[in-house]
């Protein structure tokens, strides 16, 4: 391993709140999700996962009608270097229908980490979400974190007739303020097997209610269920007795606004300058553009917030008090009047943070502590699972700071580790290491700009260095119409985005395509 040359050491802490005010957070989803990693000892080389095999299926579609073919190309490769693999020969691939069953499993032959093959979509087939999960023998070393799973829709060639599973969904605002949720059900319609009672789950907020209903008088299957005083959505999903399950969410108040704030390094702390990521979500779970102030217990304004398209944005706190609590106020033009107040995490009165930025083709690493002074700690800095450095510095006036040539990692997440000086994790940072000039560069020409029907195409495929050499590449073509999807294949999930954000963090990314294309980088 080659030795990293540190530079621009910063021990003034006047000094680094200029640079903590200046330098910008490049991804801030890293804050919402945690790495998946196993728990390990920082003195470990390395954790088991970095022997996992991540694997990506190139689907041709999302939506298909029953009768169809799904298309798929595989690609594995190992979890540490994302070259292809030479461990596993073969990978198991699945389609599972929305009961949970498996309906098709294919084993494919995986040569140098690529492999392709195909579901035929049986006319028989219930509509309904199916899942596609690909995994290796090997990975089962690892539970299913690397397990790969892509949801496609699956619709039937002509419209169904008859009522809807879930329908008639009713709120009903009754007296004391008390309300209630009507809902009938139609288990016939996605299994015409069912007999006898029907599961139905309520799922509101955290809490989750699970019904048993029978038949009414009418012979329908219908609940009236009592809503809690604040309610802004509820789920109901119903379960036939074949697991044959359909779900419905239905929005209570659709000016409702999720607003996150998470502090860079776990929590905010007292007396040290504190950058917070934000996630502003609307009543449907997707991201809206807002604008806010952060404002202290007596409504005076402290920092001011915005976010993107996506719901995402950042600020920071100059200086914060463990005896204060902070609040923010969404501007009321970006949020159709909605006013609201929300609780910013509680301050810690002792604590640690440990930020990292993105300048020019270098990061700066921080630590600062508000009760080790001028201590030894360590910093511990590993990349998917493998230890990279770990190295033992002083605080000076509880701050201490150094500029890493971003080249020193691979491209991807890189977790960075404080530690006080009995080797005691305190403070930790997910930082993602962009890299696109590392990237193989992908051309393309087109012998002619219109095509009529059926017509021979012909392309022609360039792929280079960042030098603009030549290089071997193995590649998939993908036609879609770019009018109706190209927008939509923008932001989805590919193989970027998958390798190197979606397999290395738990929960869901929205649009994870959007953190590598042009549109993000506008954002910053």
């Amino acid at each position: 391993m080659k030795k990293t040359k540190f530079l621009n050491v910063y021990n003034n802490p006047q000094q680094l709140r200029k640079i903590l005010q200046i330098d910008i957070i490049v991804t801030l989803i890293l804050f919402i999700s945690p790495l998946v990693h196993h728990a390990q000892d920082v003195n470990n080389i390395q954790s088991n996962a970095a022997f996992a095999e991540k694997i990506y299926l190139q689907l041709d579609g999302k939506v298909y009608t029953a009768g169809n073919t799904v298309w798929f190309k595989s690609i594995v490769a190992n979890a540490n270097e994302h070259i292809p693999t030479t461990l596993s020969g073969v990978l198991y691939v699945e389609l599972i229908a929305p009961n949970e069953t498996v309906v098709e499993k294919k084993l494919i032959k995986i040569e140098n980490g690529i492999g392709e093959g195909f579901f035929y979509l049986d006319k028989k087939l219930s509509e309904g979400l199916y899942l596609i999960r690909a995994y290796t023998q090997w990975d089962k070393n690892f539970e299913t974190d690397f397990f790969f799973k892509e949801y496609i829709h699956v619709f039937t060639a002509q419209k169904k007739e008859g009522i809807p599973p879930i329908n008639n969904v009713t709120l009903i605002n009754g007296l004391n303020s008390e309300n209630h949720l009507e809902a009938s059900f139609n288990p016939l319609y996605i299994d015409s097997l069912h007999k006898k009672k029907l599961t139905v789950f309520v799922a509101i907020g955290d809490k989750t209610d699970t019904l048993y209903v029978k038949k009414d008088l009418d012979k329908k299957y219908k609940i009236k269920y009592t809503l809690p005083d604040t309610c802004h959505f509820a789920t109901l999903q119903m379960q036939t007795a074949n697991k044959y399950n359909c779900s419905k969410t239905i929005i209570l108040d659709d000016k409702f606004i999720d607003l996150q704030f998470f502090p860079e390094s776990g929590e905010l702390v007292h007396g040290l300058p504190n950058k917070l990521g934000v996630k502003a979500l609307d009543a449907y779970g997707k991201g809206m553009k807002i604008t806010g102030d952060i404002v202290d217990e007596q409504d005076s304004s402290v920092a001011s917030f915005s976010t993107n398209s996506l719901g995402m944005g950042s600020f920071v706190l100059s200086h914060v008090d463990s005896t204060i609590n902070y609040f923010s106020k969404i501007d009321s033009q970006s949020a159709n009047d909605y006013s609201k107040l929300y609780t910013l995490p509680k301050v810690a009165r002792l604590g640690n943070v440990l930020s990292a930025s993105r300048r020019e083709n270098n990061i700066v690493l921080t630590a600062l502590s508000n009760y080790m002074a001028n201590d030894s700690i360590f910093l511990h800095m590993s990349h998917r699972g493998i230890k990279y450095y770990e190295l033992k510095v002083g605080l000076t006036e509880g701050v201490f700071s150094m500029t890493i040539p971003n080249d020193n990692f691979p491209e991807g997440i890189v977790l960075f580790t404080m530690l006080d000086k009995l080797k005691k994790p305190v403070a930790e940072r997910l930082f993602f290491n962009e890299m696109p000039d590392k990237r193989i560069k992908i051309s393309h020409a087109l012998d002619k700009k219109i095509y009529q029907r059926r017509e021979q195409t012909k392309l022609k495929i360039k792929t280079t260095n960042s030098e603009g050499k030549p290089v071997n590449a193995n590649i998939s073509v993908l036609v879609i119409n770019q009018k109706q999807l190209g927008k939509m294949q923008d932001m989805k999930q590919n193989i970027l985005s998958y390798f190197l954000l979606d397999s290395e963090l738990k929960g869901e990314i929205e649009s994870p395509g959007f953190y590598f294309s042009n549109d993000f980088i506008k954002c910053f």
